[in-house]
This record gives C-alpha cells, sequence and structure tokens, in this order.
C-alpha cells in the first residue's frame, strides 16, 4: 500500500475492518492555531479517509474488530507536555491515560476519575476483541474494562511493559533494569496471585534485546526486535 498523505512520526499501525488501515502518531503538539492530527486512516488503496488529534504521549494504539480505537498515554500525555496542560493550551486529551475512540476517531469512553486507582502512566494495553485490558502506574493493577465496566486486580509486579491473558490467567512481561526479560505469571483472582517466574527469550536461546518492542493481544505476546516478529502463547508461559 502506497498513502496518500503526510504521516505521523513514531507510528504504531493497526487494522480496520474492511481493509482499512489506523496510522496513529505517539506525539501530536497543539498551538494556538490547531492541534497536530496524529491518527490517520487509510482505505486499502491508501487513500486518506479521515483523520484528527488523539493525544499526545500515546504510548500504546490497539485496534477492535467493531473497528474502535483504544489508546494508552505516557505520563507526559497525562500531564501535558506539547503546548497541552498549560496556558494557553487546553487540557490533555490523554488526562485519563487510557481512552476509547469510536470508529469515527472521537473520544468515545475514558477511564473514570473515580473508583479505581487513577493512571499516571498506561505501562500495558491488551485489546481482545473488544474488552480492552491495561496495566498501569502508579500501584501497577491489572484492569479488565468491559463497556463501561472496569475490574481491578492489585499485582505487586512492578515495570512490566506487557501484558498477556485470557480471562482466567495473566503474564506480566518484562520489567525495569535487570528485568527486562523477566515473565511472571498469575491467575486472576480477587488479586493478581502469582504462580511463577521465567525469563523471555529468542528461539534460538539468546535474550530478547532491551530495544524489542513488547505487545500483548489477548493470550498471545507479540515480540518485534527489527523487521522479525515473534509470538508465544500465554499456555507456554504458564
Amino acid at each position: 500500500m502506497v498513502v496518500s498523505a503526510v504521516l505521523p512520526s513514531y507510528p504504531m499501525v493497526q487494522p480496520l475492518p474492511d481493509g482499512r488501515v489506523a496510522w496513529i502518531g505517539a506525539r501530536a503538539a497543539w498551538t494556538p492555531e490547531a492541534a497536530e492530527p496524529n491518527a490517520l486512516v487509510f482505505d486499502d488503496t491508501g487513500d486518506l479517509l479521515q483523520e484528527a488529534c488523539v493525544g499526545d504521549g500515546i504510548e500504546h494504539a490497539q485496534t477492535t474488530p467493531s473497528g474502535r480505537l483504544w489508546l494508552g498515554f505516557s505520563d507526559e500525555g497525562v500531564f501535558g507536555n506539547m503546548g497541552w496542560g498549560s496556558h494557553p493550551g487546553p487540557p490533555p486529551l490523554g488526562r485519563s491515560g487510557i481512552v476509547r475512540c469510536g470508529a469515527d476517531l472521537s473520544p468515545q469512553w475514558a477511564f473514570p476519575t473515580s473508583g479505581p486507582p487513577p493512571v499516571d502512566a498506561c505501562y500495558a494495553l491488551n485489546v481482545d476483541g473488544e474488552i480492552g485490558w491495561a496495566y498501569y502506574y502508579s500501584g501497577f493493577p491489572i484492569v479488565r474494562i468491559d463497556g463501561d465496566d472496569v475490574t481491578v486486580w492489585p499485582t505487586t509486579v512492578g515495570g512490566a511493559k506487557a501484558l498477556v491473558t485470557d480471562g482466567t490467567r495473566a503474564a506480566l512481561v518484562g520489567g525495569y533494569r535487570s528485568e527486562r526479560q523477566r515473565v511472571v505469571t498469575g491467575l486472576l483472582e480477587t488479586t493478581f496471585v502469582e504462580s511463577g517466574r521465567a525469563t523471555i527469550a529468542l528461539p534460538d536461546g539468546s535474550p530478547v534485546p532491551d530495544a524489542a518492542q513488547l505487545d500483548g493481544r489477548g493470550d498471545q505476546l507479540h515480540v518485534f526486535v527489527g523487521h522479525d516478529w515473534y509470538r508465544a502463547d500465554l499456555s507456554a508461559m504458564c
């Protein structure tokens, strides 16, 4: 596909129904003249269908079978940068930490400001069908978002970079510094009940590089190393 538009930087590319593709840029500056569009939707021939600003500081973007777009924001997206969050700029679009947009790219749902622990930075996002899962700072709970309902499982695991789950079991993959290859598995009971720890490695036994991108989708972990794409099932980790 050859696209007909100027593309946002630091992109996340996601599939949409009917062969469409969403191109989501991580950064979007606000100026008094305009907010920079960083969500672009193309048809299957590469023609631009729509564009919008969906917020700055996007750390994660995943789409659903119905064409919705889930976004997880970094601390800059939550508290503001690039003109957002300070006079004369508006509040950050990602101030809730997790946002679900409709098929028209407009915000449809935002993580609640009361009830669950607030999101200061979304560390991991996992969209399975139409249900969203996330893991975030502060506190590092696992949450499931089904419609407007949020269920919380507290954890004692900090700094993971990916969440993999089948709804009853979960794996938290990655971590800070020496724990970047860590895998912590457990059951989703009243809390996340840890059942085991392991180390993630590439098929040849070498460590997963620190620069690798880790993403969870349902019960599968996706690991991107340069142009290589690896996949692991939750059952193989537990």
